[in-house]
């Protein structure tokens, strides 16, 4: 069985210390991965920041965003952002990755709520194409972004999310 824990920096108190001290001890105390969540209109640290600094203290424990909301992100900078964090843990991320169902983190970014699931499908090609070391856009054939990640492929990609019901599956 495999069991995570999450790195709690939603707290305005947590500070650079205990982030490295929550990750070495969870690292040492065999959880399977370390995850943090995000929200944008929030006092939280940022979430890939504190899975670098996570990175630098831990040398076994899976890290991992639960979730990014990916549509109020720059791609090519987040991209840069994972690839950077698989680098640094030896392929240990995993980015979960959803859109999410508040309007202000949107509205504070200024990208448009009402088009985020279509933004994240825009966005993933996007993600997988710079972590191969290919051009973000074909197109204009300018690359490459970051740096290649330690993962084939880039990092490990989870995709989260919910919709109201719509209808039963029939089996």
């Amino acid at each position: 069985m495999k069991v995570g824990i999450g790195l709690p920096i939603r707290e305005a108190h947590i500070d650079g210390d205990f982030i490295r001290e929550w990750s070495r001890q969870a690292d040492q105390a065999g959880f399977s991965s370390l995850a943090v969540t995000d929200r944008v209109v929030f006092s939280a640290k940022e979430p890939l920041i504190a899975l670098a600094v996570a990175a630098a203290v831990t040398d076994r424990i899976r890290l991992m965003t639960t979730v990014i909301v990916t549509p109020t992100r720059e791609t090519t900078l987040l991209a840069r952002q994972c690839a950077s964090i698989d680098a640094l843990s030896n392929g240990r991320f995993t980015l979960g990755t959803g859109v999410a169902v508040r309007d202000e983190d949107y509205i504070a970014t200024g990208y448009d709520f009402h088009q985020r699931g279509k933004r994240l499908d825009e966005q993933l090609p996007i993600l997988k194409r710079i972590w191969a070391g290919e051009p973000a856009d074909p197109e204009k054939k300018i690359g490459p972004i970051g740096p290649v990640p330690v993962t084939p492929g880039g990092p490990e990609l989870l995709i989260g999310g919910y919709a109201p019901e719509i209808g039963r599956a029939h089996v």
